[in-house]
Parts: structure tokens; sequence; C-alpha cells
């Protein structure tokens, strides 16, 4: 039987969560020697295996000759310019459409027949490929999609949370509106016809599906990609166990000098996405350190933010924030998890994230929000703590237990360690992507599908 090959397509090479996990599963099926292949929309570094979907090449003449113009040039695309380009697009974007204006996702069409034994794997498809050829590419070859969010049955939203519209269609979304309204391209509500184009296209689709958590599971269970879905598997994401790793005592100081952060102060680390992030509460934790700060005065404390965040300028004597800014590459990410002593995740809404695992993998307690599917990712009072959303004095107390207990703290750092190896690496997570395409391929290859 011939070798599978893994054909991947996601928005970035490097970036969120969902980049993540496509890039190091692609790395995993090279080292398979699988003649793997990842499609983005937006390329950072050269890898092998990874090529761009040639979107520019499928659009029209004249929108490649104003695009190309813009490629020459050093500013960003004029908002003119992109309407002339595209005007249909811009309009339909205006008025609150989802947009599946990607035309080179019809490269992977191409690229599929040409494998000899080819597999699909689409990661949030809803922002980087052309979901209207869900139904054709479906057909033709195994698909497996994976969700990171709810966006696949949603009018619009990444994360519902309290609403329960996505169950009958949608319409008068509370995040496009009032006090609850979240960041979005237009303020037009489109979300009831938005989610009835999903549902045409997922009837006429072959969707084997694969989640990182239960919890979204079974969300998708009761949502409008029920009745086509041929298969339904929990498949956790994983890290990289060998970079995310414990050090040493010596090594932690040395790396902490290298970094410039004090050796003497307790570093709690928290990957920052910015304040007016609609799903992150980067605003509570800094409440909750402030508040541990102040509790135990004769300590010093730091907030190490991993990521894009303002560092403000904290009014306690004991406390310092400091602001890493992006960081693209995971050794970066790595080395301030290795300097830091705790690693706090502070969410409204998420569904499987990758730092709390990071920072285990690090032997460093977690205490995070018990939200979405964030408690699938550590073991409470083992690996570290959940406390209720929007609670920053049970964040703060915990925090201090962690602090002045510090063999219980070591012992969870162990345990976490030792938990994540074991059931979150990416190795894992390969070997059971793999097994689900090889099932995947099977059907269709025996008429099952």
């Amino acid at each position: 039987m011939d070798t599978l090959h893994p054909l991947q397509v996601s928005l970035f090479d490097v970036f969120g969560g969902a980049d993540r996990v496509a890039l190091d599963l692609h790395h995993q099926y090279l080292s398979a020697d699988l003649p793997a292949t990842l499609f983005v929309s937006n390329q950072r570094q050269r890898c092998p295996g990874v090529e761009l979907l040639p979107h520019e090449q499928y659009r029209s003449a004249w929108a490649r000759l104003l695009r190309r113009q813009d490629t020459d040039a050093a500013s960003p695309l004029p908002r003119w310019r992109a309407t002339v380009a595209e005007p249909l697009r811009t309009a339909r974007a205006w008025l609150g459409y989802t947009d599946y204006d990607w035309p080179g996702s019809r490269h992977l069409l191409e690229a599929a027949a040409q494998a000899s034994r080819p597999v699909i794997h689409l990661h949030a498809p809803t922002v980087c490929f052309d979901l209207r050829l869900l139904p054709e590419l479906s057909r033709q070859f195994p698909t497996v999609i994976t969700l990171h969010d709810m966006m696949a049955f949603t009018g619009w939203c990444l994360h519902a949370n309290n609403c329960e519209k996505w169950r009958d269609g949608c319409g008068a979304c509370p995040q496009l509106t009032g006090a609850a309204r979240v960041p979005h391209v237009t303020p037009r509500d489109k979300t009831r016809a938005n989610l009835k184009q999903k549902r045409r296209i997922y009837e006429q689709s072959n969707l084997y599906l694969a989640t990182p958590s239960q919890w979204l599971a079974d969300k998708v269970a009761s949502s409008i990609l029920a009745p086509a879905i041929r298969d339904l598997r929990v498949i956790p994401n994983g890290v990289d166990a060998t970079l995310f790793a414990p050090v040493s005592a010596s090594e932690k100081a040395r790396l902490r000098a290298t970094l410039g952060l004090p050796l003497d102060a307790v570093i709690i680390a928290l990957t920052a996405v910015g304040k007016k992030h609609p799903f992150k509460d980067s605003v509570g934790a800094l409440r909750a350190v402030k508040q541990l700060a102040a509790s135990m005065p004769e300590q010093t404390f730091v907030l190490l933010l991993i990521g894009e965040m303002d560092a403000s300028t904290p009014e306690l004597p004991n406390l310092s924030v400091i602001s890493t800014g992006f960081l693209e590459h995971h050794e970066a990410v790595a080395q301030r998890l290795q300097a830091a002593d705790l690693y706090l995740h502070c969410a409204f809404a998420d569904t499987f994230p990758l730092s709390p695992i990071e920072a285990q993998l690090c032997e460093l307690p977690v205490v995070a929000t018990n939200i979405g599917g964030i408690p699938e990712t550590l073991v409470d009072g083992s690996t570290g703590f959940l406390i209720p959303p929007r609670d920053d004095k049970a964040m703060a107390a915990r925090l201090q237990q962690l602090v002045a207990e510090p063999q219980r703290q070591h012992a969870m750092g162990v345990a976490g360690r030792k938990f994540a190896a074991e059931h979150l690496s990416v190795e894992v997570m390969a070997q059971r992507y793999l097994a689900y395409y090889e099932e995947t391929a099977g059907a269709r290859e025996n008429g099952r599908d």
C-alpha cells in the first residue's frame, strides 16, 4: 500500500495556536519520512514542505495587477485600491458576510490529485480556505477537519460564550452590538445568513472532524455539523516535550541573567495578547498579581508577559511587569518559561490552549480559569489549580498558596511535566492523527465512505 501523503492547510506557518499545531504535525510527518505538505496563506519562515497557497495566481488579471503593485510597495494596500481590485469581496466583507475568497484553495485539489495516497487536513478552515469547495474536496479525497474554535458552526464568532443562538440559526449577534461588542471588520449582522450558507455546504460534504477538547466535541455534536459527520474524534493538542523541558537551578539562574530578569524574584509568566482581546482576561490577571504582591510585601515579584501587551507601570515597589513582545521562535518562549516559577492562564473562553501545556512541560504549576476546554489541559489540585472566571481574588489566593509552599510548588511542577509528557506531547498527537488518517483513507478505499 502506498504511503500516506498528508496535505494540511493553515492560515499561517507561525502565529497562533492552530498554526502551531499544524506546523508541529508537519515536522512530525517529515521526521517519519512521509511526503507531507503544509499549505499556508501567510508565510513567515522557510521550512521544507511548507508552501504558499497561490491565491494571486487564481485571481482575476485586474486584481493581480493592482495587488502586484502593492507587493512592490512599502506601504499596505490602500483601501480604495482593495475596493477597486476586488469590489465584490470588499462589499461582502463590508456587509458582514463570511469571507470565502481564498481562490488558491482550488490548488489543493490539484495537489491532492498528484499525490499517491493523499489525506487532506484542514485547520480552522473558515478563516483560511474557500469553504464552498468542501463538498467537492471531501467527495474526491479523504478529508479531516480540526476545529480549533467554534467558528465553523456559528454565524461569525470564535467563541459564543453564554450565547446559544448558534443552535437555532444565529441572528442579532450580541457580540456585534452594545457593551459586549468585540472587534470585528463590520458592525453589520449577517450571522444568520452566514450560518445558513455553512449548513448548505456541510449537507453536501463528508465530514471527518477532530476537536482538541471534549468540551468542543460536545458542542459540535449538537450543531449544524452533526448531520454530516462521518466520524468525530477528540485529539488533544500536543507540544514538543524536548524543547519545552525543565532546567537545573544553575541553568535557570543563567537564563535569568541572560534575559535581564532578577535572580531573587518570583516570576509569574503569562501569555499576553493585548488588554482588549475579547477572550483573554489580561486585566484580571494584572489585578490578581497586584493583590498577590500587596499580600506578600517582603517578596519581590515579576509578571512576565510573553507576547504582545502594553506593560503598565505597577504601583507596588515589590512588583514589576516585563513584556517580551511577540516571540516568533518557540525556543524564545521556552526560555522564558524555563526562567519562570509559576504560570497564569486567564481567559473568558478557550478551546484547548497550548501555553498551559508548555508551562507544565517546563515544570511550572499552572493557575488557570475553569472555562471551556482549559480544564482538560491540566489536573486540578495535582498539576495546578482551576479557579472561577473573572475571580481575581481566587487567582491571587492560589498564587499566594504556591509561593508560600515551595515544596507543593515543586511537586506540582514535577506532576505537571509527567502528565503533559505522557498525554499531551506532539508525538502522541501526531500518532493519533496518523491513525485517524489511516482509518479515513481506508474507509474511502474500501468504499465505506
